[in-house]
């Protein structure tokens, strides 16, 4: 015989799977994640605590006070030593501008603070040292021009004018 429709209606279907409890994570994890975020924090304070300042009031040191005349007179002599040595043929016309930029760059770099030796032209340019970068300008050509442009004793002329206008 059939089976009646009223015998399936009451069974109930069977389900895909068996169904199991639900079941807790172990604490375990709890407690990992938990000693991450410690030990992640721990390190964050020790970094700040070794690095931070310390509040130490450490004045800074004075600034040595810069005589002037003493590197005025230093500068003169080797615009002097530069010429004669140009001059009796011991350095060529090259030579002595990188001398004189040198020496320009470095008694103003001692007299008024600014890294004078170390700029570039354009950085020179930036500064308020006209007198010395128009000076340092008129020596390029003389150091880079495959020939020289100027004569070796009119570069004297504006090192010399350079280095005695500082006060």
């Amino acid at each position: 015989m059939p089976a009646s429709n009223f015998a399936s209606a009451t069974t109930p279907p069977e389900l895909p799977g068996e169904v199991l409890p639900l079941v807790g994570y172990s604490p375990f994890w709890l407690w990992l994640g938990i000693a991450l975020v410690a030990v992640i924090a721990l390190y964050y304070l020790l970094v700040w605590v070794f690095t931070r300042d310390r509040g130490e009031d450490t004045a800074p040191e004075p600034e040595a006070e810069v005589d002037v005349d003493a590197a005025r007179i230093e500068a003169f002599w080797r615009v002097d030593d530069i010429e004669r040595r140009a001059r009796a043929g011991e350095l060529d016309d090259r030579s002595a501008y990188e001398q004189l930029s040198a020496t320009i760059r470095e008694f103003v770099a001692d007299a008024t603070g600014v890294p004078a030796d170390h700029m570039t032209l354009a950085d020179l340019s930036r500064t308020q040292l006209h007198g010395t970068t128009r000076t340092v300008a008129q020596l390029y050509p003389g150091i880079f021009a495959p020939e020289a442009q100027r004569d070796v004793a009119a570069a004297t002329r504006d090192a010399r004018a350079v280095i005695s206008g500082w006060n």
